[in-house]
């Protein structure tokens, strides 16, 4: 049997066997790439919204979809109902300045389907086409609030009519109907300010989009892509 060495270095350690195999590093995608897809999906998102509601308002109900429910508790309560619902689509619906609006607000709409598609097959254009059609929707939604207050506006009756129904369906106490028709909100300020914060809403998602899709990192992305 050899004699140790004292002098001999000692061996080096074993170095420990990987459990397994190590997986590829995993390619990250470009911040610009998540915007496109995020500002695509919303713009989309937003104007399927657009065309819906506007082709309501250029092709309304020829009567009040709800005129003819009948589950109400007597005849008094109903016909109130009934006179309430056509008031609110004299008011709101059948105005020709509200139905020229709704066209605006279907021809913007579509424009925002068409940036939206843009950016998903990445026309270098994409962004200027968005930009365009956000701008477009802020100025709309800024005209459909005036136009919904000028509506409310030149038919007082609405209020009236409400208050006859809110009290026909005990909704509201007699005396608390006769406190709101002495000047106190009425159903036409609580729409519009109810209108105004969804409309804002609104506003902001297009602010959105005018914001993102500018920003450096989308262009780069664009510019990458192969010449149109």
């Amino acid at each position: 049997m050899p004699a140790c060495d004292p002098m001999r270095a000692p061996a080096p350690p074993l170095a420990p066997r990987p459990h397994g195999r190590r997986s590829a590093p995993v390619a990250r995608i470009p911040s610009g790439a998540r915007a496109i897809l995020l500002v695509s999906g919303l713009a989309f998102l937003l104007g399927n919204c657009g065309v819906m509601r506007s082709c309501s308002a250029v092709a309304p109900p020829a009567t009040p979809p709800e005129a003819a429910v009948t589950d109400h508790r007597n005849a008094a309560e109903l016909e109130a109902y009934t006179a309430f619902a056509t008031a609110m689509t004299d008011a709101l619906i059948k105005p020709a300045h509200r139905r020229a609006v709704g066209a605006a607000g279907l021809v913007v709409a579509v424009l925002l389907l068409f940036a939206s598609g843009t950016l998903v097959v990445g026309r270098r254009s994409g962004p200027w086409w968005l930009t365009q059609a956000a701008l477009a929707n802020v100025a709309w939604t800024v005209g459909d609030c005036v136009s919904f207050g000028a509506a409310l506006r030149a038919h007082p009756e609405l209020d009236r009519a409400y208050l006859r129904y809110a009290e026909a369906a005990g909704q509201l106490p007699p005396e608390a109907a006769a406190e709101l028709a002495r000047g106190g909100p009425g159903f036409g300020s609580i729409s519009l300010v109810l209108y105004a914060g969804v409309a804002a809403l609104f506003a902001l998602a297009y602010a959105y989009l005018f914001w993102r899709v500018r920003r450096p990192d989308v262009a780069e992305v664009l510019a990458a892509r192969p010449s149109e």
